[in-house]
């Protein structure tokens, strides 16, 4: 017999796949159907927040040289040297606080990319397994697959917090 699942051959005698673990019972339509969903990724989303993370760490580093370039540039008159130090310390932390969301968003997408590999290799959608793998806390996993719902790059998902599982609204 024929994991439909993962491909794989399976005894007789099992009740699951030893590949993927699925329940060789319930290989129904509908469970078939969250598995392979839950392994697609919202490519264009995805790519429209790399290009949002790309131009924000542009203007961060922008922003933090023209700040330090005001503040190392003397001036003549003291008014003007003390408005220009603090438009400068103004830049900088607004561009030093624009990498450091680019360098987020950045953590978030790829952990998008793991969570999705890890989640479409286990049909179940168990948060556990995904936070076994990646070394976080069951918190910190939902607290980042909601950030990606939010973003539109996990569409049509949800989380059953009763079972701490990743759901497809089909």
């Amino acid at each position: 017999m024929i994991c439909e699942f993962c491909g794989r051959e399976i005894n007789n005698n099992s009740e699951y796949c030893d590949g993927c673990g699925a329940p060789v019972s319930s290989n129904s339509y509908v469970e078939q159907h969250q598995h392979d969903y839950i392994g697609e990724v919202r490519v264009s989303k995805i790519g429209r927040q790399k290009l949002k993370k790309f131009l924000t760490a542009l203007f961060g580093v922008v922003f933090a040289l023209l700040g330090f370039l005001f503040i190392i540039t003397p001036y003549d008159e003291p008014d003007v040297q003390e408005t220009m130090i603090i438009t400068g310390l103004v830049l900088m932390c607004g561009g030093i606080a624009m990498i450091i969301w680019a360098h987020n968003r950045k953590k978030l997408i790829n952990d998008c990319f793991t969570y999705v590999k890890i989640l479409s290799q286990d049909y179940t959608g168990d948060l556990k397994r995904v936070a076994k793998e990646t070394n976080q806390s069951v918190e910190t996993v939902k607290k980042r697959i909601y950030k990606m719902i939010e973003f539109g790059m996990l569409p049509n998902i949800y989380i059953d917090e009763s079972k701490n599982q990743i759901v497809t609204q089909i």
